[in-house]
């Protein structure tokens, strides 16, 4: 990269040339956050279940549907413990 270029950047970022410089040149996956375990949501174990209730909402009209609220509430009834 041409110094001009890096002048130019720093005036419109507000950064030293050696500040740009040093990003450009850095090895970009050193700083990438990797997981080490995923955590399984708490709806992962009810995920079949809603799945089943809304393709079976889905065949009615809508304002026969349920509601979020609604299908809060009948996890809850299954067992769910987590928040709305």
């Amino acid at each position: 990269m041409s110094k001009g270029k890096n002048q130019a950047d720093s005036r419109e970022l507000g950064l030293s040339r050696n500040t740009i410089r040093k990003a450009l040149r850095e090895d970009k996956t050193a700083n990438e956050y990797v997981r080490s375990t995923q955590v399984a949501p708490k709806l992962d174990a009810y995920k079949e279940q809603l799945t089943t209730w809304l393709e079976d909402d889905n065949k009615l009209v809508k304002a026969q549907r349920c509601t979020a609220r609604r299908l809060y509430e009948r996890l809850q009834e299954k067992g769910y413990t987590g928040a709305y």
